[in-house]
């Protein structure tokens, strides 16, 4: 699989099914996936982003540059802002970004390391 640049070390995809009122759906659920220290992916609301990794994480590696939020819904593919991003644990990342669309789906790039010094892709 290509990687859309050398640093990035993982990519997760993210189906937004239509939130209400900020609110994901009940069936949306958080998006599991396979990766070297990442656990789990939620959209806690329309402009919040939690991800969990299973690995502690460096503390000066999780910065809102750390992150790239795309919409593949569309052609060309459409950068999403991600204004904010806070380590809330050693293993739990929480991201501010622009309002996520209704029914859309977004990749989340990631290149952060964990408390080693170790890339978790």
């Amino acid at each position: 699989m290509a990687r859309p640049h050398p640093a990035i070390g993982f990519a997760a995809v993210l189906a937004l099914a239509a939130c209400d009122a900020g609110e994901p759906p009940a069936d949306a659920g958080p998006s599991a996936f396979a990766g070297d220290g990442f656990v789990q992916l939620e959209a806690v609301d329309a402009t919040t982003l939690l991800l969990r990794t299973s690995r502690p994480l460096d503390p000066a590696s999780g910065g809102a540059g750390s992150f790239r939020l795309t919409r593949f819904t569309v052609v060309p593919p459409e950068p999403v802002e991600i204004a904010d991003a806070r380590l809330d644990s050693s293993m739990e990342v929480t991201l501010r970004c622009a309002p996520l669309l209704d029914g859309q789906t977004y990749t989340l790039d990631v290149d952060v390391r964990d408390a080693d010094g170790g890339v978790l892709e």
